[in-house]
C-alpha cells in the first residue's frame, strides 16, 4: 500500500475505474478477437477435411464405374476395348492416370493424361503430394478377376 492511501481503503482496479462503454469496447474487442483466432485455426483444416472427402468420394464413383466398364473386357482379355472404356474415365479433368491390372498385377491397359506434361514439363509426373490414389476391384463371374487404379490430382 501506498503511502497517501488512506487506512481501511482497498486499490482500485483499472477496470472498475472505467466507463460502461469502455468496458462494452473492451469485453467486444476480446470477443471478436478470440472468434478471429478460432476461425484462423479452425476453418483451414476443416475445409481441407471436406475437400478429401469429395476427392475420395469422386474417385470411388469413377473407379466403380470404371471397373464395371472394363470387367468384360478383362474377362475376355480385350486390351483395345479395355483402352476405350479407360478413355471414358480419363474425360475427368482431376483424373491424371488410370490403368487395369490383371490378378497377377500386371498392367493390361493404361492412360496417362496429357494435361500431366503440360503442367509439369520436363519432368511429366506430378509429385506424390498432389496425388490421391484409389483402386477398385473388377468383378466378373462372381468373383475378382482384376483391379483399376486411379491417380487424381490434388492440385485441382
Amino acid at each position: 500500500m501506498d503511502e497517501n492511501t488512506p487506512r481501511g481503503s482497498r486499490p482500485q482496479l483499472w477496470f472498475r475505474t472505467q466507463t460502461v462503454r469502455t468496458k462494452l469496447m473492451v469485453f467486444f474487442s476480446v470477443l471478436l478477437g478470440a472468434i478471429s483466432i478460432f476461425i484462423y485455426l479452425f476453418f483451414p483444416g476443416a475445409i481441407e477435411r471436406e475437400a478429401m472427402r469429395g476427392i475420395e468420394s469422386k474417385a470411388a464413383s469413377i473407379g466403380a464405374m470404371a471397373a464395371h466398364s472394363v470387367s468384360s473386357a478383362v474377362l475376355f482379355e480385350d486390351q483395345e476395348t479395355m483402352g476405350d472404356y479407360l478413355t471414358g474415365a480419363m474425360e475427368n479433368d482431376e483424373v491424371v492416370y488410370v490403368e487395369v491390372l490383371d490378378m497377377g498385377g500386371a498392367v493390361l491397359a493404361s492412360l496417362r493424361s496429357s494435361r500431366e506434361q503440360e503442367e509439369r514439363p520436363g519432368s511429366g509426373y506430378f509429385s506424390q503430394e498432389e496425388l490421391f490414389s484409389h483402386s477398385t476391384a473388377v468383378m466378373g463371374a462372381g468373383s475378382r478377376i482384376g483391379t483399376v487404379r486411379l491417380e487424381l490430382s490434388l492440385a485441382g
